[in-house]
């Protein structure tokens, strides 16, 4: 017998942006009820910093949210957040440059963002996979709560 993943987590949706100006500032976006992680996967794989800046898995239930924005210049940056808000936490990148800073387009703005804080795609892999399946942090150490 096959376990479905889906079956015993919380319902989650997928809300992203199609006309770069991020979800809340767009009438153009989609919405996703239940994705599976494959589809999940290629809907981060559209983030590119123009026309798809931000990616938002969302378990409205539980409380809980990962957003993830960039894509351009191949790094992202992902947030964490718990009790609809109240706690919100910053990915890390293990190695980074101290001063570095990159310009993403996360929600449709570009902003300057630490190295510390801009993660490779297998990075947002990892942790999105996690967050899919446990609808938790994953690797607890590398997060910084704000």
């Amino acid at each position: 017998m096959k376990l479905d993943i889906a079956e015993l987590r919380e319902p989650m949706r997928i809300v992203y942006d199609i006309q770069g100006k991020g979800i809340l500032r767009s009438p153009g976006y989609v919405e996703i009820n239940n994705p599976s992680l494959e589809q999940l996967f290629a809907v981060i794989g559209l983030l590119d910093g123009e026309k798809t800046t931000e990616v938002s898995l969302e378990s409205e239930n539980a409380g809980k949210c990962m957003i993830i924005g960039g894509g351009n210049q191949g790094l992202y940056n992902v947030v964490y957040s718990e009790e609809y808000g109240e706690r919100n936490y910053t990915l890390l990148k293990e190695r980074y440059i101290e001063g570095k800073v990159h310009k993403l387009v996360c929600g449709g703005q570009i902003a300057d963002f630490e190295d510390e804080i801009c993660v490779d795609l297998d990075k947002v892999k990892e942790t999105v996979k996690h967050y899919y399946r446990e609808q938790g942090l994953f690797d607890e150490k590398c997060w910084k709560q704000e």
